[in-house]
């Protein structure tokens, strides 16, 4: 049984010189990530969900986070309130106010917000290229991402998040992996509520 630690002691300084970690200073993934909050970077094909560091498209100088959507290969489609993945709507559930908009449950592993005064946008397709990603911030009102952009090469990533650290509250708790706090069980199926009780 003594394997598993002397593997483990050899195995955490490599891995530990992979990973960076960085202190994120806005709200562009907020409420999933908020300004304060550690993430740990570490490399790693991106996949849908995952949040990716990159150089902003828009100021090289700056770092800035967001979340892969769709990657090489798949079509895109967004507007107010929902993004279609290969003509598949992505699943989001009203989960409660937030700031000045909503927070809501998408694809029921991580928070994304709108604002209840979101004016509302025309539907827009893409098309994503090879060695490229999607990338939408949480924030859909509050920040610019591939709506602007358009598809973003993979390159421009500095580090998939690996980790999420940051206070607690209703929706997330203290740490979450690949800054994913879901799924979320939906109120109607909460035994907690049951009673009556919030």
């Amino acid at each position: 049984m003594r394997a598993r630690p002397l593997t483990f002691a050899l195995l955490l300084p490599p891995l530990l010189a992979l990973l960076s970690a960085r202190r994120v200073v806005d709200d562009s993934m907020s409420p999933s990530i908020r300004a304060g909050d550690l993430v740990l970077l570490g490399p790693g094909r991106a996949a849908p969900g995952d949040v990716v560091c990159l150089s902003d498209p828009g100021d090289p100088s700056r770092a800035v986070l967001r979340r892969v959507i769709a990657v090489e290969g798949q079509a895109v489609q967004v507007g107010r309130g929902v993004a279609r993945v290969d003509g598949e709507a992505m699943r989001v559930r009203e989960m409660g106010p937030f700031g000045e908009g909503a927070a809501r449950s998408e694809q029921n592993r991580y928070l994304i917000q709108e604002s209840a005064r979101s004016p509302a946008l025309e539907d827009q397709v893409w098309d994503v290229p090879e060695g490229h990603h999607f990338l939408l911030a949480d924030d859909r009102d509050g920040a610019l991402d591939s709506r602007a952009w358009g598809p973003v090469p993979a390159e421009l990533g500095c580090g998939r998040v690996w980790l999420r650290v940051g206070p607690a509250d209703l929706w997330r708790g203290p740490w979450a992996l690949w800054a994913q706090d879901g799924p979320w069980i939906p109120p109607s199926q909460d035994p907690a509520r049951a009673d009556g009780s919030r």
